[in-house]
């Protein structure tokens, strides 16, 4: 699984879902106007909607490819980062920042073409849709 298709010969890359990120913030309330961005390593097409989110360059904090590791420095930063949106509904404390609007950020399934294990694959990747479907 992978947030962007393959652009090897040898691969298939199927888009099985996309995933919605809100720039959110902890509840802590911070007296500057500009809060500190904590940027994740997403991919380049994400980094590419994300530079195009702000109205100026910003310089991040702290670059890191770990959702979790950003979500737990943003209370103690009074910062701010892409994260899933699903995760708000796990997590009270973190607020959007408006009105920045969402990032939609593509998940592929990517596997050798000339794969034995060609059905198994498929039936995964319904099994994931049909679920996705019950949501």
């Amino acid at each position: 699984i992978t947030t962007e298709p393959s652009k090897m010969d040898e691969l298939v890359s199927e888009r099985i879902t996309t995933i919605p990120l809100q720039l959110v913030m902890s509840e802590r309330k911070t007296s500057d106007k500009k809060r500190a961005y904590i940027s994740l390593d997403w991919g380049i097409d994400f980094s590419q909607q994300e530079k195009e989110c702000f109205t100026q360059e910003i310089l991040p904090i702290l670059t890191t490819s770990s959702a979790l590791m950003a979500k737990q420095l943003l209370r103690t930063t009074a910062g701010c980062t892409f994260l899933p949106e699903s995760w708000q509904k796990q997590h009270p404390e973190l607020k959007p920042v408006l009105p920045l609007q969402s990032i939609n950020l593509p998940l592929y399934a990517i596997w050798l073409q000339n794969s034995e294990h060609h059905q198994l694959i498929h039936k995964l990747i319904s099994s994931f849709n049909a679920a996705e479907d019950l949501e």
